[in-house]
């Protein structure tokens, strides 16, 4: 019996009522999965410790994720493969780790959420120690966590998808994160728009909730991303990615072939031409017009395998069109 308050159990209570006025913690969510994040080889090319300098570009919009940001939604509308779906998963652990409560995480159907949990959060939770602790094994009797579920102090983390009219609206949360909402369809179970069904879970926290939709766009006019980028405050960034060729013994082209009928040369260092790249090459299908070669290429290529013509952009670019025989 605890003799100050009169009943057992008053001091984790009162420790868990102290627990609930800490504010939100500081640390950002970049910095978070600087410190705490490991990638695993299930949902990584590049297993090991996490680094946003691998992605710098990913910093502002991870970081605006964090409780200590203003804003409260975060709409990413971007191309594909550039670590949307991983900056998301660090929220979650952050969230899971640094300020926990209720969130849900919107796949487009309910398969893709069983494989978004299996490839990407049960690896965030295993290979985390910190989150370990929180998250207690499948195996485990009563854990709460389970494909679609995972319990952790003071919150909980539901994992559904955009066509489960019932998934969505199964919880008030704090945290929403709706992933490639392009690929969403018109209507939940005929119940309506699945982000506004998403959304409406978080009134209930008013100014303290946070959402963010990321996707590759689809189609312009249509898109759900396009049109949530064009309502927000709309900030645009990009990537370059510059490598140095460093050239000693190779003499000629190199080409970086994409498909089998398309390559992007780059100009060794003694070949005649300044190194760098050189043109694009299109394989083209029958073309007449390239047979004939049209007036204004900048010369024309007829050798035993292909007819091919160049074109010459104002910059310098080279282009390549071939058919070939």
């Amino acid at each position: 019996m605890d003799e100050q308050l009169g009943f057992d159990g008053a001091e984790e209570l009162n420790r868990a009522w102290r627990e609930g006025l800490l504010p939100d913690p500081a640390l950002t969510v970049s910095q978070w999965a600087d410190r705490h994040r490991v990638l695993s080889p299930r949902d990584s090319a590049e297993p090991g410790r996490y680094r946003t300098d691998r992605t710098p570009y990913m910093r502002a919009i991870a970081d605006a994720l964090s409780p200590s940001h203003p804003a409260r939604r975060v709409v990413f509308m971007k191309s594909a493969q550039v670590g949307a779906t991983t900056a998301g998963s660090n929220w979650i652990g952050y969230v899971i780790h640094h300020a926990p409560g209720p969130m849900l995480a919107v796949q487009p159907t309910v398969e893709l959420a069983k494989r978004f949990s299996r490839q990407r959060i049960e690896p965030l939770i295993a290979e985390s120690p910190v989150l370990r602790e929180r998250v207690k094994p499948a195996r485990a009797r009563d854990s709460g966590n389970t494909v679609l579920s995972k319990e952790f102090p003071a919150g909980l983390l539901v994992i559904t998808g955009a066509n489960s009219a019932v998934g969505l609206r199964s919880m008030p949360a704090r945290y929403l994160f709706l992933d490639e909402v392009d690929a969403y369809p018109p209507s939940a179970d005929e119940e309506g728009d699945p982000v506004a069904l998403a959304e409406a879970r978080t009134r209930t926290f008013s100014w303290r909730s946070k959402v963010f939709l990321a996707s590759t766009p689809t189609i312009h006019g249509v898109s759900r991303i396009e049109r949530e980028f064009v309502r927000s405050a709309s900030r645009t960034t990009s990537s370059a990615v510059v490598t140095e060729v460093q050239v000693c013994e190779v003499r000629s082209l190199k080409l970086n072939r994409i498909t089998a009928t398309c390559f992007v040369a780059i100009v060794a260092a003694g070949t005649g031409s300044a190194a760098g790249l050189h043109h694009f090459s299109l394989e083209l299908e029958g073309s007449p017009a390239i047979a004939r070669g049209p007036n204004s290429v900048e010369r024309r290529i007829d050798t035993a395998t292909k007819i091919s013509v160049f074109l010459k952009d104002p910059d310098g670019m080279r282009i390549e069109l071939f058919v070939p025989k």
